[in-house]
């Protein structure tokens, strides 16, 4: 590559109410001092790329996507946002699967933005809390479980 910007496409057969997963490690940084237990949501590392790539998300199409978000790691947990809140915010969404992982995808746009990534701490919704989350920070999960899971 010659450093030249590539414009990244959005995958519009991805319907707005499609709902992705995010990985939250245990050990991650919204655990640390900029943390804000009193409003029990994630902060904004749990957004940031790592390097040039996008940001690791998977679909949530049924049961086996969130087995394969957690795999190997049973301790984090889980937050999720629609494709339409991400849109909304500018962000494209493209395919990606793994073999272990064929609804990955990865999120592309304006990520080293601290408020943005501010922005979809506050629009996501906890699946499944990591283990270190503390109790008391904990409120009632309501799930966008797709339907076809229940």
């Amino acid at each position: 590559m010659t450093g030249e910007a590539v414009a990244i496409q959005d995958d519009t057969s991805i319907p707005a109410d499609a709902i992705v997963l995010r990985r939250v490690a245990s050990t991650h940084q919204s655990f640390g001092p900029q943390y804000k237990p009193s409003e029990g949501i994630p902060t904004s590392p749990v957004f940031e790329p790592s390097g040039d790539e996008g940001l690791s998300v998977t679909l949530w199409l049924g049961p086996a996507d969130m087995a394969a978000v957690l795999a190997g790691h049973e301790e984090f947990g889980v937050v999720a946002l629609s494709v339409g809140e991400l849109r909304a915010h500018g962000l494209a969404i493209l395919r990606d699967p793994l073999p272990e992982n064929p609804n990955h995808c990865e999120l592309f746009g304006n990520l080293g933005n601290r408020t943005l990534r501010r922005t979809l701490c506050k629009l996501a919704t906890w699946e499944l809390y990591p283990i270190c989350f503390p109790d008391d920070c904990r409120r009632p999960i309501v799930s966008r479980r797709p339907e076809a899971e229940t």
